[in-house]
């Protein structure tokens, strides 16, 4: 399943497949969501998806990356 990614979704957790959180979606723009990533979890999350935009510590997911998205946080695609 795809997942639309837009603006709305600015400022929400993102978690792993096992509810770990990663990190936050600090924006998005056409389809794809910038992540700044937690401390300890920032080199792990560059190895598995491309690098952001925003800073050091960024990555960037694209909607296929995305399983689900709620009210409050976006739940990875498991590896």
């Amino acid at each position: 399943m795809t997942v639309a990614l837009s603006e709305e979704d600015e400022g929400k957790r993102v978690v792993d497949a096992d509810g770990t959180e990663v990190g936050v979606v600090a924006d998005v723009q056409h389809g794809t969501a910038h992540v700044e990533a937690d401390e300890d979890r920032a080199e792990e999350m560059k190895t598995r998806f491309d690098a952001g935009e925003y800073g050091e510590n960024t990555y960037a997911l694209q909607d296929d990356d995305v399983a689900s998205v709620d009210d409050d946080r976006l739940v990875l695609a498991a590896d």
